[in-house]
C-alpha cells in the first residue's frame, strides 16, 4: 500500500500538474492567436498613422491583390 501512495505522488501527482500547465499555455496561445493579441493592434494602428491617404491607398491595393492571388491559387489547390 505505501508503494502505491509513494508511485501516486512521484509520479502521478506531478504528471497531472505538468499536463495542466501545457494544457493552460496550449489554450492560451491559440485564444491569442486567434484574437490577433493587443501587440498586433498596436503595430497597424502605429503604421496606419504613419501612411498619407495616398499610402493608404496604396497598401490597400496590394493588400487586396495578393488576397486575390492567394484565392486563387487556393482555388486551384497550389500552395501560396
Amino acid at each position: 500500500m505505501q508503494l502505491v501512495k509513494d508511485i501516486l505522488v512521484a509520479f502521478v501527482i506531478p504528471g497531472l500538474c505538468i499536463f495542466g500547465f501545457c494544457f493552460i499555455l496550449v489554450r492560451l496561445s491559440l485564444w491569442v492567436r486567434k484574437r490577433g493579441g493587443t501587440y498586433t493592434h498596436v503595430v497597424y494602428g502605429a503604421t496606419n498613422e504613419m501612411l498619407n491617404k495616398d499610402q493608404r491607398k496604396a497598401a490597400k491595393v496590394i493588400v487586396n491583390k495578393n488576397a486575390k492571388i492567394k484565392d486563387e491559387e487556393q482555388e486551384s489547390g497550389e500552395d501560396f
